[in-house]
């Protein structure tokens, strides 16, 4: 969890109830998907209410390159 106070992102259970009950658009919900081998590794964005989703590939994780591609993504 302290990488996410580094960034000032809210866990999952800080989230707003207005966010929670999936009524307007515009929020979104970032998360990693790792590969069996912890080789493949997946960026994902979805925005919560329509559930259209992105995703990226990512050679390496780290914090700084998650939070990097996320607001290249949203620029």
């Amino acid at each position: 969890m302290a990488h996410n106070r580094a960034m000032k992102v809210r866990s999952i259970v800080e989230r707003p109830v207005d966010v929670e009950t999936r009524e307007r658009l515009g929020d979104w919900e970032g998360d990693t998907i790792v590969g069996k081998e912890k080789i493949q590794r997946i960026l994902t964005n979805v925005e919560r209410k329509s559930g259209f989703g992105v995703a990226d590939k990512l050679d390496v994780v780290s914090a700084e390159i998650v939070q990097r591609k996320t607001v290249a993504r949203f620029k």
